[in-house]
């Protein structure tokens, strides 16, 4: 009895300790010198109104809905609830307020503008089942550019969707986003992602593919790309180094224009929070 009351008492403890480390992150002391996750150079705690406004629009449940940071300006940083709110923070001071609604559209305009693509997959009709009968892969198609803090990119991108076992076309075994990217120099950038079945019909697509460019970050010199933690050097495909080493509860991730910080959309149950952290000077 003695003994299964101990080795009881040890499960326990090494459960609480695997729950304490789990949401832990560890940060690339390279890039970002000095970062602690316990110590962040400034955090905004988001009031309950917000976080009240987050859990109402998190519960309508759309596939088109996104929740982004997007950092326009030194001194503006915004939280936007696609087709809802946007709320501005002030990285210096602290300060949030959620935006009236005339606002509210211009922000979201300056926001979701920064990826300006068309689907040019819409019409492409005979071609497209036959593209998707004999490569047994069927996705949209977009072209246009990314506009970062007066970096202009020209961007080609393809949602492709490898059909399961039926070889029915809505049929959906695996899926991957794939983006080129032409800088001003005329050079070349491929990159890939996992891409959510769920996500391949034409009309959510479009929503979700733009959404998803939005959250490339690219340096002032257009050397580097951050993606979700992952820094790149433009002209290479493979990962430079991962800033965040553990991803739990981090919702988004946005770069001051000039690229001397980094702030950290952040989650634990309803409650929400921006850590800010100092980025390397890279360029």
């Amino acid at each position: 009895m003695k003994k299964t009351i101990t080795v009881g008492l040890m499960l326990i403890m090494i459960m609480a300790t695997a729950g304490c480390f789990a949401g832990k992150m560890t940060f690339n002391q390279t890039y970002l010198p000095g970062a602690d996750a316990d110590k962040p150079a400034i955090k905004v705690v988001f009031s309950n109104d917000v976080n009240d406004d987050i859990a109402g629009y998190n519960r309508k449940a759309k596939l088109a809905n996104n929740i982004e940071l997007s950092w326009t300006a030194p001194d503006k940083l915004y939280l936007h609830l696609e087709n809802s709110s946007v709320y501005i923070i002030n990285p210096a001071t602290g300060d949030m307020s959620r935006l009236a609604d005339d606002e509210r559209k211009e922000a979201a305009d300056l926001i979701t503008k920064k990826v300006n693509i068309t689907n040019t997959a819409a019409n492409s009709g005979l071609v497209k089942k036959v593209m998707s009968y004999v490569l047994s892969t069927f996705g949209q198609q977009y072209t246009g550019e990314l506009h970062d803090h007066g970096n202009i990119f020209e961007i080609y991108a393809a949602v492709e969707m490898q059909r399961g076992t039926d070889s029915s076309e809505k049929s959906c075994e695996s899926a991957r986003l794939k983006a080129k990217l032409t800088n001003f120099q005329a050079k070349e950038m491929n990159l890939q992602w996992p891409y959510p079945c769920d996500w391949t019909p034409q009309t959510i697509s479009n929503y979700k593919v733009p959404q998803i460019l939005r959250k490339l970050h690219i340096s002032p010199s257009g050397k580097y790309i951050l993606f979700e933690g992952n820094l790149y050097r433009f002209g290479k495909e493979q990962v430079e180094a991962q800033l965040l080493s553990t991803y739990s509860g981090v919702v988004s991730i946005a770069v001051r224009p000039d690229w001397s910080s980094i702030a950290i959309l952040k989650k634990s149950g309803n409650k929400h929070w921006v850590e800010f952290f100092t980025l390397k000077n890279l360029d």
